[in-house]
């Protein structure tokens, strides 16, 4: 018989792998990125690696000042760590 608690505590991993997102293992300090997932450690020792945060504004300069005009096109693009929430990319679009 199966153990089905065993199963559905990896539902979401492996539903995670057929979106094509990237699991991670827990090393002593860090997650680092798994190729393949055997699925033999404790469940809480896996994880959907976390997506950066992107945010698109309009902003403009005017007198020296930027200013951010919400319901405007985008015409920049922060990224940030989701793990830090420090930006790690600023594109103009």
């Amino acid at each position: 018989m199966y153990d089905r608690k065993w199963y559905q505590e990896r539902l979401e991993l492996i539903k995670a792998i057929c979106d094509g997102k990237t699991i991670q293992a827990r090393a002593p300090q860090i997650w680092i990125d798994l190729e393949r997932l055997t699925l033999i450690d404790p469940v809480d020792q896996y994880r959907v690696k976390p997506e950066p945060t992107v945010i698109e504004r309009n902003v403009v300069c005017k007198n020296g000042w930027l200013e951010s005009n919400l319901g405007e096109i985008p015409n920049i693009r922060y990224t940030f760590d989701p793990e830090t929430k420090q930006p790690i990319k600023v594109e103009l679009i």
